[in-house]
């Protein structure tokens, strides 16, 4: 999944193969001096089984997985940038879930300013804390970090539930929504995250069983960026295209920042 990009620096992220017990981080990067391009792939390692990962920004990553006794684990990783190395920034809010907040533009730069290749640099060193751990998800189908830092959504298509963890205030996992509410979330595969011209910050929910049920897309809509959702809007293809929702996109923070 791509997490960043940027004329000079791209970068993806992903889950190791089998027993799927590591992510691996992919960058394609440009020396701004000889405009040579280089590629590097650097792996990290897991003591449980990866399940979904995504992130917020380029170095700030959020992991979860399932341990062989059943038990769930949710971390952030926050791994520091090696000096000459491109990295994204992008300030988290300030106030926790249920503060209004603009979310400020995202800057590429180089740490400490000269760009090095990638074998004139250390190792990038993680530091992972827990957010949360515990038996209450049947799977993770897909996560989507909120791009301020406050909270987690995780879709778990099985119970057909979205679930929230907040990141700066208690770790517990909330169900937001249900299949009682929304029923079409037992076909959900995974998230985007918008800013909309209208709309204000959008989650989409993407429904990938035609088959079974018409409903395209699902938007859980917070108009004023403050972490609480204001309304869920469910969209058949044709309405959605109708309404021209994906041209009132202004920015997609889980592909582009």
């Amino acid at each position: 999944m791509r997490i960043a990009t940027s004329p000079r620096f791209r970068r993806s992220v992903g889950v190791r193969g089998y027993p799927f017990s590591g992510i691996y981080l992919w960058s394609y990067e440009q020396d701004p001096a000889d405009l040579s391009w280089y590629s590097t792939t650097v792996s990290y390692s897991t003591s449980y089984a990866v399940r979904a990962v995504d992130a917020r920004i380029s170095h700030e990553l959020y992991v979860a997985g399932q341990l062989s006794s059943g038990i769930w684990i949710l971390e952030r990783w926050r791994i520091t940038p090696a000096t000459g190395e491109y990295y994204s920034s992008r300030p988290a809010a300030t106030g926790g879930v249920g503060a209004p907040f603009t979310t400020p533009s995202t800057d590429f730069l180089i740490k400490g300013g000269t760009y090095r290749p990638p074998s004139q640099r250390q190792t990038m060193l993680s530091l992972r804390s827990e957010l949360w751990s515990g038996l209450g998800l049947s799977t993770i189908t897909s996560m989507a970090a909120d791009p301020d830092g406050r909270f987690l959504l995780i879709l778990d298509d099985q119970a057909g539930k979205v679930f929230r963890v907040k990141v700066q205030q208690s770790a517990l996992l909330e169900a937001l929504y249900t299949a009682a509410e929304l029923p079409d979330l037992v076909y959900a595969i995974g998230f985007g995250v918008y800013q909309h011209t209208v709309l204000g910050r959008v989650y989409e929910v993407n429904i990938g069983n035609p088959r079974r049920t018409t409903t395209f897309t699902i938007l859980l809509v917070d108009n004023d960026n403050d972490g609480d959702f204001d309304a869920e809007l469910v969209y058949d293809e044709a309405t959605y295209a109708a309404d021209h929702v994906h041209s009132g996109y202004l920015a997609n923070y889980q592909t582009s920042f």
